[in-house]
């Protein structure tokens, strides 16, 4: 059979469908964890069959050179997982009405960070002064320790304390998959938006998608919107 590799919703276009005689699970197999950094969607009838993670070390301390190889192929998958244009973040109805030139002042100023799956990204009550903008992945957001919702690429975390509003994380992110995030700080975001203020209603936008009206004119006094 085949199947595709998917990290979120997003369908992994830098990896071949997988055909019959290639093999997953090997990055939740070698890191010695349960929890898979991707999923593995079949595209027609499959049979597979299970190597247990007991054998597979087994086999491994057999054949060092042979998994020496064999790691080569696993470092390629993941960096074909990890692999994000910064341009991408910017197709997303969120940022779509961007100036190119804000765009690339952006992408400039851009940290990547790449999460494994079940890392924290950021924790409720912490202090944070940064944002981040999903490019892939999944992240699972918890308050109080309960679930309340799940975000993936295209969306933004963090940006009530990066904008000055509150330094306090309102809840706190996990990541479900692997993910790709990138990271803007305080600073950037403050010295960016006084170099394009024409581009400040994007984050004003994302008050009212959150439902954050009554944090508006909060936003408006906030240092990152204030000259």
């Amino acid at each position: 059979g085949t199947a595709v590799v998917m990290i979120g919703d997003e369908v992994m276009d830098s990896i071949p469908p997988l055909p019959a005689g290639t093999f997953f699970g090997e990055q939740a197999m070698i890191s010695h964890s349960s929890t898979a950094s991707a999923s593995i969607v079949a595209r027609t009838t499959m049979a597979v069959v299970r190597f247990p993670h007991a054998e597979f070390l087994k086999v491994r301390d057999q054949f060092p050179d042979v998994f020496a190889e064999f790691n080569k192929v696993l470092d390629a998958r993941y960096q074909s997982l990890t692999d994000v244009d910064p341009q991408k973040l910017f197709e997303t109805n969120t940022f779509a009405s961007c100036t190119a030139e804000f765009r690339t002042h952006l992408i400039r100023l851009l940290e990547k960070k790449v999460l494994p799956p079940g890392e924290v990204l950021m924790q409720q009550g912490e202090i944070g002064f940064d944002l981040f903008f999903v490019a892939r992945g999944t992240l699972e957001i918890q308050i109080s320790g309960n679930r309340v919702n799940t975000i993936s690429s295209g969306n933004v975390v963090g940006e009530m304390a990066a904008l000055g509003v509150n330094p306090y994380r309102n809840a706190t992110c996990v990541a479900l998959t692997v993910c790709v995030v990138f990271k803007l700080t305080q600073d950037q975001l403050g010295h960016t938006l006084k170099k394009f203020p024409d581009q400040k209603s994007i984050f004003a936008w994302r008050c009212r998608s959150k439902n954050e009206d009554q944090l508006l004119q909060h936003v408006a006094q906030a240092p990152a919107f204030t000259d």
